[in-house]
C-alpha cells in the first residue's frame, strides 16, 4: 500500500473497533487505537486516554450498533445506538454520534456526543417507580 488509507479502510477500522468492543474483544479493540490518543465527552467536559477508555468500556458491557458511517480524509463520523445494563437490571439505551480521527489506520482521537443526560433522567425516574424498565432516547 504505502499511501494513506482509503475511505473504506478508514471506515473498516471504525467498524472493527465497535465490533470488537461489542464482542468483548478488548485486546483487539486496544490494538485499533493510539493508546495516548484522547476520548472526549463534551457534556462531561472530560477527556481520557484511548487506552483508559478501552479499559472503561471493558467494565461497562456496552453493545454498539453502527447505524451510519460517513468518512472524509482521516475523519469518520459514526452514528450509533447502544445499550448496557445498569446494576439494578435496568437496560439503558443511548444514541451516539462519534467524530473519530485516525492516524496510520488506528483511531487517534474520538469526540463522543450522546443522549446520556436524558437517559440518566429516565433511569432515575424508573428507579423511583421501582426500576426494571428499559430507558431509551432516540
Amino acid at each position: 500500500m504505502g499511501g494513506a488509507p482509503t475511505i473504506e479502510e478508514t471506515k473498516r477500522t471504525v467498524r472493527d473497533f465497535f465490533e470488537a468492543v461489542t464482542a468483548g474483544e478488548f485486546d483487539r479493540a486496544a490494538e485499533l487505537v493510539v493508546p495516548t490518543g484522547g476520548w472526549t465527552t463534551p457534556r462531561r467536559r472530560a477527556t481520557v486516554s484511548l487506552a483508559d477508555q478501552v479499559r472503561l468500556l471493558s467494565t461497562e458491557g456496552m453493545t454498539f450498533t453502527i447505524e451510519q458511517l460517513t468518512a472524509e480524509e482521516d475523519r469518520v463520523s459514526a452514528l450509533a445506538s447502544g445499550y448496557t445494563t445498569a446494576g439494578d437490571g435496568t437496560r439503558v439505551s443511548k444514541t451516539f454520534h462519534f467524530l473519530i480521527r485516525l492516524e496510520a489506520e488506528r483511531i487517534a482521537d474520538v469526540v463522543m456526543y450522546d443522549d446520556g443526560s436524558l437517559a440518566d433522567r429516565l433511569k432515575d425516574h424508573a428507579a423511583e417507580d421501582g426500576g426494571g424498565r428499559e430507558t431509551h432516547n432516540g
